[in-house]
């Protein structure tokens, strides 16, 4: 009983946001647009072929200039409420005001019409409740279907702009990315270059051409370039690419909203939704050019028009797509097959009634409206839910692109900040202990000195190599935590080729995995460390890490290594599992050599 009250209301929930957001919809539509102008001219007109001269079979001039003047008062009444809507701001009045602005420019036209028919003598009353129905559900239809169709029109120009903005952020990107290593390596040899190359060259000229260099001033020159220049670089260079990675913000130009490319009729051709939206129209039109007791038997014949549709659009083949104006004719074709049998009820009863003839050839024209309109709106769905995956996949590129910025920018400052801190400073400090040292200043000394600078010189100047080879990496670090964590590995064959022959590759998840063995450790209490290595479906690097540690709380994984994962993956993520702590992540690789290699 409880299952079944659920179902009850879920069900009228459902149906309650159904009704709660074609309210919003009607409240977004805009009367002045050229589609809603076009569609209700386009419902008058059938109106006038299908109801107006079928009903009234006597004096077809006239009719038609009744409904001439009918539709200038429509029109006049019209533009007044689209006034009165416009200045009415308040977004739920601004929805009554949109509904009232098309029902009562109708009921206006009603009236109008019926007035002047009786006035020239064309009805014996006023036929206002015989048409008033069938207006008022042509009117209903037109404001839900307007609703849709424009929402799905701003949507999809939305989503087109949006897809433009991806590719075109895409495009730069990865113009930013493949120069981006090469970059960052020439700013920070720079920078570097800058701050200590005229100094040790000074240095280095001096030892070379005095003839009796002094112990104090070589080394206070050396001490202050320790001091004042080595340790602030290595630390300033870490902070020096801030500038360089931020991104440039697109301004895509704005894109005109176009018609579907393709139809597939298969799918496109929605009898269900033609039948509610134009049935009911055709259906209450009925009664006013027949009786009740027709339009009821009509009414069952009506039904076969979804049955038949539904089936011929199974037996329609499902992949076959069309240029839009193929597509919409054959649609159409689809539509009319279906409606055959309501056309064979209606002309065969125009005998006794004659307004029916004309009513089979409106309601015909009805459907097929209808049935184009709504391929173009589920054509416009399918297009909108296309752009939607692109887009999705562009942005997933575009993560990819600065996933290898940020991992470019990162190997380079730690190149650099290790180059200076590690074997600049270390030169320098080699040839101030031999200074300090040394009881007198003899050439063999000098010599030392001498060549220590200008090995701290040369590092600055020439290509030196960062990191070290991929096949020593695992070896060494297991050794350096053997006895305490044990590390297990297992890398396919093509990700062990990709780290060998990608130096920034390799050197990142080299640093991930000191990180990973290093976190198991303390903050697991770990003695055991498995991990994985294997290359995705585009080449990028996939790593799956456990360890038999405890599990991790989850306010604990900011700045457990965090930071150093969101530079270094496009993406990564962190669980605890019932075996321990699991790490996924994907190392980016780069094509570009010029990428791979600058920082070697």
């Amino acid at each position: 009983m409880n299952k079944f009250l659920g179902t009850i209301r879920a069900s009228l929930n459902s149906q309650t946001a159904g009704v709660r957001e074609t309210w919003q919809r009607l409240g977004r539509i805009d009367l002045a647009a050229r589609p809603v102008i076009l569609t209700i001219i386009i419902s008058h007109v059938l109106t006038v072929s299908g109801f107006e001269l079928g009903r009234i079979d006597k004096e077809p001039l006239l009719v038609l200039a009744i409904a001439l003047m009918a539709e200038v008062l429509f029109w006049a009444s019209y533009l007044t409420f689209y006034a009165i809507q416009i200045w009415l701001k308040a977004s739920w009045v601004s929805v009554f005001a949109r509904v009232n602005t098309i029902v009562a420019s109708h009921l206006v036209r009603i009236f109008a019409l019926e007035y002047a028919y009786l006035q020239f003598g064309l009805t014996e009353e006023l036929g206002i409740s015989e048409r008033v129905l069938g207006d008022i559900t042509v009117v209903v239809i037109l404001l839900v279907g307007i609703a849709y169709i424009q929402l799905v029109l701003q949507e999809l120009g939305t989503q087109e702009f949006e897809l433009a903005a991806a590719k075109e952020g895409l495009t730069e990107q990865g113009r930013i990315s493949k120069i981006s290593a090469e970059t960052a390596d020439q700013l920070l040899r720079a920078k570097a270059q800058q701050t200590l190359g005229e100094q040790l060259t000074a240095l280095t000229q001096y030892l070379k051409s005095a003839k009796s260099p002094k112990a104090t001033r070589i080394s206070s020159e050396i001490r202050e370039l320790i001091q004042n220049k080595v340790r602030p670089l290595s630390a300033d260079l870490w902070n020096q690419l801030d500038a360089f990675e931020a991104q440039t913000g697109m301004k895509p130009k704005s894109r005109k909203t176009r018609l579907p490319r393709r139809i597939f009729p298969a799918t496109d051709f929605r009898a269900a939704t033609i039948f509610v939206l134009a049935g009911l129209n055709i259906f209450v039109t009925a009664p006013g050019l027949s009786d009740w007791e027709f339009a009821l038997m009509f009414g069952l014949v009506m039904l076969s028009f979804p049955v038949l549709g539904k089936v011929l659009g199974l037996l329609y083949p499902k992949s076959a797509s069309h240029p839009l104006a193929i597509g919409a004719l054959l649609t159409g074709l689809l539509a009319l097959v279906a409606w055959l049998p309501s056309i064979f009820v209606l002309l065969t009863n125009s005998e006794t009634h004659p307004g029916l003839r004309v009513l089979s050839f409106t309601s015909t024209s009805v459907i097929l409206f209808v049935s184009i309109a709504v391929a173009i709106w589920s054509a416009f769905k399918r297009e909108r839910l296309e752009y939607l995956d692109q887009i999705k996949l562009l942005n997933q590129q575009r993560a990819r692109q600065l996933a290898l910025l940020d991992q470019a920018v990162w190997v380079a400052r730690r190149h650099w900040s290790y180059l200076v801190h590690g074997t600049v400073q270390g030169a320098l400090t080699v040839a101030l202990s031999r200074l300090q040292l040394a009881e007198k200043i003899t050439p063999e000394l000098v010599a030392q000195v001498l060549s220590d600078v200008e090995r701290a010189k040369s590092a600055l100047e020439g290509n030196q190599e960062f990191g070290q080879q991929w096949a020593t990496v695992l070896p060494q670090i297991s050794q350096t935590w053997d006895g305490v964590c044990e590390l297990k590995h297992e890398i396919s064959a093509s990700a062990n080729r990709v780290l060998e022959e990608n130096p920034a590759a390799s050197t990142c998840v080299t640093e991930i995995v000191k990180e990973l063995v290093s976190n198991a450790f303390r903050h697991g209490k770990a003695n055991q460390v498995s991990i994985q290595i294997s290359l995705d479906e585009i080449g990028d690097l996939y790593l799956v890490s456990t360890n038999n540690g405890l599990s991790v709380a989850e306010d604990r994984l900011q700045g457990i290594g965090s930071e150093m994962f969101d530079e270094l993956t496009s993406s990564w993520s962190w669980r605890n599992t019932p075996k321990g702590p699991r790490l996924k992540a994907v190392v980016p690789v780069s094509t570009s050599p010029r990428v791979s290699q600058a920082t070697s």
